[in-house]
């Protein structure tokens, strides 16, 4: 967890340097990863507090929109991959995944796109 409050004081710091994001953007992206830390607060950590996190060091470099769309894309990702899971290996639902490899994964997804994930797709 020291990494990533090192990469979002990174984030600030790059913020104020270059301004590519909006202030109001980039509180917004913010408080995508304070909502996930609501949640896992209160779930008793269904999704970690380190993924809220990085969602709150994301959300200070890419903004409020595109945290959105990496928040989405990753869930549909482990969707996926869950489903995936569970038909092959025939295993029971209560297997957990870490979140972070699909954050990662659509990240990679965001980057090549553009951010234009969901025009692409037509959606």
């Amino acid at each position: 967890m020291t990494f990533i409050a090192l990469f979002a004081a990174l984030g600030v710091v790059y913020y104020f340097l270059t301004q590519n994001i909006s202030l109001a953007n980039m509180i917004g992206g913010i408080c995508i990863g304070i909502c996930l830390y609501v949640i896992a607060l209160v779930t008793s950590e269904q999704i970690g507090r380190g993924d809220a996190l990085l969602f709150m060091s994301t959300g200070i470099y890419i903004g409020f929109w595109n945290n959105v769309v990496l928040l989405i894309l990753s869930c549909l990702l482990a969707a996926v991959y869950g489903g995936l899971y569970i038909f092959v290996t025939k295993s029971e639902k209560d297997h957990c995944l870490p979140f972070i490899p699909f954050v990662a994964a659509a990240y990679i997804i965001l980057i090549i796109c553009g951010g234009r994930v969901f025009s692409i797709a037509g959606i």
